[in-house]
């Protein structure tokens, strides 16, 4: 992951981190909206509520929340403030 983070677009490395940060799905992480995450950061801190994908559509809605190791949080935080609250974060 850390190959992916530094040499991947930073839209790619986002998507990446938060797959491998959740242990969901790469085509789960691709459907989050901005709403669905909630990231502190200066902490780390990562809540990601999955309302669609291959899980949701037995089981329902769920959360993961986990941390962010300090080297991959800049994809993260840059691909959430390119997106609007009601927006797909990767369209």
């Amino acid at each position: 992951i850390d190959s992916i983070a530094q040499k991947a677009t930073s839209s790619t490395a986002a998507a990446a981190i938060l797959a491998w940060t959740t242990a969901a799905r790469l085509g789960c992480v691709l459907q989050l909206q901005k709403r669905n995450v909630s990231f502190d950061s200066k902490s780390g801190a990562l809540r990601v509520t999955f309302r669609r994908g291959k899980r949701t559509e037995f089981k329902g809605p769920y959360t993961v929340a986990t941390d962010v190791p300090q080297k991959w949080r800049g994809p993260v935080r840059e691909i959430l403030d390119g997106a609007q609250d009601s927006s797909f974060l990767w369209p």
